[in-house]
């Protein structure tokens, strides 16, 4: 029952108040991190805010792909992203991770913080791996695997947790949880008898929209979607996630344009020569497979043009003013 406590400690929803700078560096070790994981230059403007947890992150997807859900420790998602400005102009979006020793409960005593081995500056020299000339960045994206330990799709715990935490109403787990395991089993009867669309062979070409930010678009019917991807839901490279099924059909505004992303792989940046679109309030659920099931980490999706089309309409749910996922 202690464990079962400490788990419903951080909840989503939960006011909390970030620690001041000072407080936070005392935590650090030389190279930026605590617990493996950086805090990143990026969050210093977020010191001192009183901010509304979104989830707790007590685990999250693998963005390095080796694996499928790592656990992370005493950590939350507040509703900060990251704008790459020290990290080379990465346009990925990430949400921060938070550690819980960097928050407080608003209105508590300022801690007796140790005497800091970090500062500024070495929060910045820690944006690089290796030798400062290379281009090769480190941020919270490229040390996941390093700052978290391999987790099972199928330990149990872990929806506990996602409940306790208030991640997920218990309504939405007994209604998502069965659906997302019978579908997994009916993918692969699908692949077994060969209708599934790895036999696809050819990709339909639309012409470009060319996309502006504050524009309107409505994301494509989900039946028009597999023409315009390969044999492994990819178009131009550009991969078609699960989740993003859950999407099509809904009105959504252009945030912007992708150009420039780090790939947690290598910490390199990378160019995105095609077109590639961020939606506002549009971001992976972790509602679509068994194996990242519930995961709060909430990354961005990246959208070909082929996958939308222009429209006058807003979205209902943003012109009512309710909060976008």
């Amino acid at each position: 029952m202690a464990n079962l406590s400490r788990i419903s400690e951080w909840r989503a929803g939960d006011w909390v108040e970030v620690r001041p700078l000072d407080e936070i560096l005392g935590t650090l070790d030389s190279e930026g991190c605590f617990e493996s994981l950086p805090f990143m230059p990026e969050m210093i403007p977020f010191c001192g805010q009183r901010l509304r947890i979104f989830k707790v992150a007590h685990k999250t997807c693998d963005p390095t792909g080796l694996t499928d859900l790592r656990r992370m420790k005493d950590a939350v998602h507040l509703a900060t992203r990251c704008d790459g400005s020290r990290h080379g102009g990465c346009q990925a979006g990430c949400l921060f991770f938070w550690k819980t020793a960097w928050l407080k409960q608003p209105g508590s005593q300022q801690a007796n913080a140790p005497r800091p081995v970090c500062d500024e500056a070495a929060l910045e020299r820690a944006t690089r791996a290796g030798k400062q000339d290379e281009a090769v960045w480190r941020c919270q994206a490229t040390e996941i695997v390093r700052a978290t330990t391999r987790l099972s799709p199928s330990e149990p715990m872990q929806y506990v947790r996602d409940i306790l935490s208030r991640n997920v109403t218990l309504a939405e787990f007994l209604w998502r949880a069965p659906a997302i395991y019978l579908e997994g089993v009916r993918n692969k009867l699908l692949r077994w008898i060969g209708k599934t669309a790895s036999e696809r062979e050819k990709v339909a070409k639309r012409a470009q929209l060319h996309l502006r930010p504050g524009e309107f678009v409505q994301i494509r019917p989900q039946e028009e979607i597999p023409e315009t991807l390969d044999r492994e839901d990819r178009n131009l490279g550009l991969h078609f996630e699960a989740d993003m099924r859950l999407y099509c059909g809904e009105v959504h505004r252009v945030v912007g344009r992708v150009e420039r992303v780090i790939d947690e792989r290598d910490g390199r940046m990378r160019t995105i020569h095609r077109d590639c679109i961020v939606l506002e309030g549009v971001t992976c659920r972790g509602l679509s497979s068994r194996h990242r099931l519930f995961c709060p980490r909430s990354a961005a999706t990246f959208w070909r043009e082929a996958w939308l089309e222009r429209t006058e309409a807003e979205n209902p749910a943003v012109a009512d003013g309710k909060t976008a996922r």
